[in-house]
């Protein structure tokens, strides 16, 4: 499986090819939010947190569930008119 990424040059700024090539895809961080995935909390929980084996297993329970789910999708959606199939 390839990962395709796309970049869309900002509409108000004059950005070069290579400014465009160089901005990252996904700001982790605006005036609104700041994201963080469930592996960088999940790393934030002390070692010695009594919820930290529970978290760790729910996690990679998430992951199998997620891989299983996202499997079946790859597997069919070529034959469903979905792009980039």
């Amino acid at each position: 499986m390839t990962s395709r990424s796309f970049r869309v040059p900002s509409t108000c700024a004059h950005e070069s090819s290579s400014d465009l090539a160089a901005r990252p895809l996904y700001n982790r961080s605006n005036a609104f939010f700041t994201s963080a995935s469930c592996a960088d909390l999940l790393a934030q929980v002390a070692d010695d947190s009594p919820e930290k084996d529970e978290l760790k297993a729910l996690w990679q329970e998430v992951r199998s569930v997620y891989g299983e789910l996202s499997g079946t999708y790859q597997a069919n959606k070529g034959d469903k008119g979905i792009p980039m199939a």
